[in-house]
């Protein structure tokens, strides 16, 4: 079986790229399917590499370019025409990195899949509600209309992309998740979405670990808070600083420590609001900013270390990396009650969004009761050995085997 991937590939920082390494890794290496990523032109990659004896990375669109991007399905067309697979897998096609607002012009590439009888998947990897665009309207000023305008662009673009596709799945946090019902009925699509759980890798950190982590960070003894991701207001970090300032007085060994990129002018902007709060706390000197891109050693060394990640953000229209990361890791989490969290609710401590009193109380509740702190790593345990990237390889397979079953039948 031959099988193309549209979508980012490592070192592509996009999510979607760190998600397509790692399920298609374990794809190539646990059944006998040639894959090729036809992934996105960068500066600092290759144009073609073989990672496995079956799995390829070719570099073919340009979403960075101002109007090349556009252009990105005559791009796949040429490399479609030579690959001649059997099934194309297309990972967050959604985005403005295929042109468009939406992705759009990909509709193009999906009709000549379709009259030339070769099926498609696609993976949403966000699901968006009237409240997140509510909310996004509000943070950057926009107006009414502009905000009831990409809201309808949203709904029109992913019944497209429905009726388009062979099949569509969406990937979300936990079994129990409410969103695909919620944005199918926002969007009236009447074809079926399928639910793709986003995976983690089991590998839960020993206290040897930990400890080793700690004092690679210089912060040997304390008790850490962790929170990471890409720095703007919908991270809600202003709001973790605020309540670890009301939590330091009662644990001295309390600290935090924020991690992340900021994003153009808006993230340099929350980026000193951040600054400025931090001079706000009883003691500065336990509240860690580190404002930059972190590789994955890096944000592997920082989960390690901590003894509580925290996932505060506001808007989640996409699972969480960084959340399922600290699964993986056997780490207690803490994150907001909104979007695709919800669908964790029995694995991490979830607070309302947007209150830092529930934000503090819940802190407390697992700083003060190390009891508390493990029965949530043991939850996280849980989820992961029953999440892993082999079960979303073994579901990609038969998704394949079922696509193809439909066209010879």
């Amino acid at each position: 079986m031959r099988i193309a991937v549209v979508g980012g590939f490592p070192p592509d920082k996009e999510g979607e790229a760190h998600y397509a390494g790692q399920v298609y890794t374990a794809l190539a290496q646990d059944f006998p399917v040639q894959i090729v990523c036809l992934a996105h032109r960068r500066s600092h990659s290759v144009p073609c590499v073989e990672l496995l004896p079956n799995l390829q990375v070719r570099r073919v669109t340009s979403p960075d370019h101002r109007w090349r991007r556009h252009l990105a399905p005559f791009y796949l067309l040429k490399a479609l025409r030579k690959l001649q697979p059997n099934v194309v897998h297309f990972q967050a096609p959604h985005k403005s990195l295929y042109g468009g607002i939406y992705g759009e012009p990909l509709f193009l590439l999906l009709r000549w899949l379709r009259l030339r009888g070769i099926p498609t998947l696609i993976t949403l990897h966000s699901l968006w509600t009237e409240q997140d665009f509510a909310l996004l309207a509000q943070e950057r000023g926009w107006s009414p209309q502009k905000r009831n305008l990409l809201a309808s662009l949203y709904r029109v673009s992913h019944r497209q992309y429905a009726q388009r596709a062979t099949r569509l799945s969406a990937l979300v946090s936990g079994e129990q998740n409410p969103l695909i019902d919620r944005v199918r009925n926002d969007c009236n699509i009447a074809q079926p979405i399928y639910a793709e759980f986003h995976p983690c890798h089991p590998n839960p950190i020993t206290p040897a670990q930990q400890s080793q982590a700690k004092s690679a960070l210089g912060l040997e003894d304390s008790l850490l808070i962790v929170s990471v991701g890409f720095v703007r207001p919908d991270k809600n970090f202003h709001q973790l600083i605020q309540a670890v300032g009301r939590l330091q007085p009662r644990f001295a060994q309390l600290h935090l420590l924020i991690a992340g990129e900021p994003r153009g002018v808006e993230g340099q902007t929350y980026h000193q609001t951040l600054v400025n709060l931090r001079q706000q706390v009883p003691d500065p000197l336990r509240i860690h900013l580190l404002m930059e891109y972190l590789p994955d050693e890096r944000f592997q060394q920082l989960v390690q270390a901590a003894d509580i990640v925290a996932i505060p953000y506001t808007r989640v229209m996409g699972a969480s990396g960084p959340m399922h990361h600290a699964i993986g890791a056997g780490k207690p989490v803490i994150a907001s009650d909104v979007g695709q969290n919800l669908g964790l609710s029995e694995v991490c401590a979830l607070f309302r969004s947007g209150d830092v009193d529930s934000l503090t109380l819940t802190l407390e509740r697992l700083l003060e009761n190390p009891a508390v702190r493990d029965d949530y790593s043991a939850r996280s345990e849980e989820y992961a050995r029953n999440h892993t990237w082999a079960h979303l390889a073994q579901l990609y397979m038969r998704h394949y085997q079922e696509l193809l079953a439909e066209v010879q039948g």
